[in-house]
């Protein structure tokens, strides 16, 4: 069971971020592929941790933008 709130209009988890796992469930890529873009800089984290978070609001850009390969 997930434990964010997902929004009624557009289907996202209701948190200004995601783990690397939730982006690459809704992208439809394997997990490692997306910490290999986190690692080259090709998608953006955010936070002072060693946990990657990355911003929802680049995912759903990244959605909208097929032009932009990950």
């Amino acid at each position: 069971m997930n434990q964010y709130t997902h929004t009624e209009t557009d289907g996202f988890p209701d948190t200004p971020t995601l783990s690397a796992i939730e982006v690459a469930r809704i992208l439809g890529v394997g997990k490692n592929a997306v910490y290999a873009a986190v690692k080259d800089g090709r998608i953006p984290t955010v936070g002072l941790t060693n946990r990657v978070r990355i911003p929802t609001q680049w995912v759903k850009r990244h959605l909208t933008d097929w032009t932009q390969p990950l």
